[in-house]
């Protein structure tokens, strides 16, 4: 029996069969026969959510051969839903094109990364779901279902959660290929909780990071520059070789083993790492980031609005009662049309909390979404969270016409799991 387990190890699940068609009529073909036999189907892409919504409970299906990557055309590119981001951009790149926003990895499939509302981190573009132009998927009649630009159902189907269908294939907007000039800029903590907002805005693409017990933040942003890259290679090299393989690890396990060293391992990690620096590189180098070792997220995002409010109370839980081992970072999305999308009506700041798993990270993902609960805060759809369908149903003012659209394209449910069924009802 194939036995799923996430990419951070804290999702396991049994499927009945696992299956892995290589085209579109296969998927197809697939579909139909777990209807036939009354088993559900769950995409299973990368792993790299931490929330269950890829769980499969009893039929896997993967799409991982449906990597193919068309020509760019009129700034739209039509690729397959299994194709890895990290593939996607090198692919691009021969063709002197580029995504216009990436998230911070690139391990997650396209369709994963469309359907859980992966984003980056700028007030000047929407998370990587807007940049589709259309889709086809597979409903849960077994039927092929095109989308395209004019479809009134696409703004509903973009952060599709995997409750619609197994997508097969999508089409993105892209750009010609550019450089950014990153600028990492450290400012005492209070100074950057202070001017959230404006440095929210003072570049097309900007983060905040802050290492928990420290007194500083760091602020990248993000600049457009005619390159070419100078960042050297050996850099990016020893971050994903070295650092985030090894040097960091250590730390972190022995944080977990005594939380008492937290303190001193961040202020140690701060001074040498969190420096001011500069470098130019292509944009999905410089938007991205180095796997790091294996932990636990959580993220919020509320109203650009409630941001500064959010974050002081975040900084106070930890300040005063929690030992914390890895960064608090800060993301700004811009607001979009999508119904389920975590931006849906306007721009949100995301407040992820990473930690590594032990005695601290129960308390710390249920105090932080306890402090942030009346200002609107929408979890991560990756991310871990618990929420009922009334929760849903209050964050979301087009939760009814999304579930509506659920129960068109898969009326019996064959696409559920656990996860969706506290989404759907």
């Amino acid at each position: 029996m194939p036995s799923f387990v996430n990419w951070a190890g804290n999702v396991h699940a049994e499927a009945a069969v696992r299956q892995a068609p290589d085209s579109e009529a296969a998927v197809v073909s697939a579909v139909r026969a777990a209807r036939e036999a009354g088993q559900r189907v769950k995409v299973v892409g990368a792993g790299h959510s931490w929330s269950a919504i890829a769980a499969p409970e009893e039929r896997w299906l993967s799409v991982d051969a449906l990597n193919h990557v068309g020509a760019v055309k009129d700034g739209l590119v039509t690729v397959g839903a299994g194709v890895r981001l990290c593939d996607l951009v090198d692919a691009l790149a021969e063709q002197g094109c580029s995504p216009t926003i990436l998230g911070s990895i690139m391990e997650q499939r396209v369709a994963g990364a469309i359907a859980t509302g992966t984003h980056g981190s700028s007030l000047t573009h929407g998370n990587i779901a807007t940049a589709v132009r259309g889709m086809r998927l597979v409903d849960g009649r077994g039927e092929v279902v095109s989308l395209g630009p004019d479809d009134p159902r696409l703004p509903g189907a973009r952060v599709h959660l995997g409750a619609m269908g197994v997508v097969t294939e999508v089409t993105l907007a892209v750009e010609p290929l550019f450089y950014l000039r990153e600028v990492r800029a450290p400012l005492p903590l209070e100074v950057a909780v202070e001017r959230i907002d404006e440095l929210a805005r003072s570049a097309e693409y900007v983060k905040w990071w802050w290492l928990p017990h420290t007194d500083q933040a760091v602020i990248f942003s993000y600049h457009r520059d005619p390159g070419p890259g100078r960042e050297p290679k050996f850099t990016r090299w020893l971050d994903a070789a070295v650092i985030n393989r090894f040097i960091f690890p250590a730390m972190l396990a022995a944080s977990r083993a005594m939380p008492v060293l937290t303190p001193l391992q961040n202020r140690i990690v701060g001074m040498s790492y969190f420096s001011a620096a500069e470098s130019v590189d292509r944009v999905d180098r410089q938007l991205t980031l180095a796997m790091p070792p294996v932990h636990r997220e959580a993220e919020w995002l509320v109203p650009m609005a409630h941001a500064r409010e959010g974050l002081e109370r975040v900084v106070k839980l930890i300040s005063e009662s929690l030992k914390v081992n890895f960064i608090l970072e800060l993301r700004f999305i811009r607001g979009d049309e999508g119904w389920l999308s975590t931006a849906q009506g306007g721009d949100r700041c995301a407040i992820g909390a990473y930690i590594t798993d032990g005695s601290h990270r129960e308390a710390y993902f249920t105090q932080v979404a306890g402090a942030l609960r009346d200002l609107e805060a929408r979890p991560h759809w990756g991310k871990e969270a618990s929420f009922t369908p009334d929760d849903i149903t209050r964050l979301y003012p087009e939760a009814e016409r999304w579930r509506a659209l659920v129960r068109e394209l898969d009326p019996d449910g064959l696409f559920r799991n656990r996860y969706l069924d506290a989404v759907i009802g």
